[in-house]
């Protein structure tokens, strides 16, 4: 048994495919719409930029905020 990611439900995942994180569809669709949410409220602030998502880097550059707040980085 493995806990959803989503709401922490135990459910038992799948044999075959790609690993299981949610106990059902809908909350594989909340977390999904919900990363997608957050990821334009970024760019929107500008502190990720649309090339980042792409090539899966943290940062192109450190803001001033990630140089005091290291839980920023």
């Amino acid at each position: 048994m493995k806990p959803c990611l989503c709401g922490g439900k135990k459910f038992a995942p799948r044999k075959a495919g790609s690993p299981q994180q949610f106990c059902c569809q809908a909350h594989c669709r909340a977390y999904e719409t919900a990363a997608r949410r957050y990821v334009r409220q970024e760019i929107a602030q500008g502190r990720l930029t649309v090339l980042q998502v792409k090539t899966g880097t943290k940062r192109a550059r450190t803001s001033a905020r990630a140089a005091v707040d290291p839980s920023h980085a």
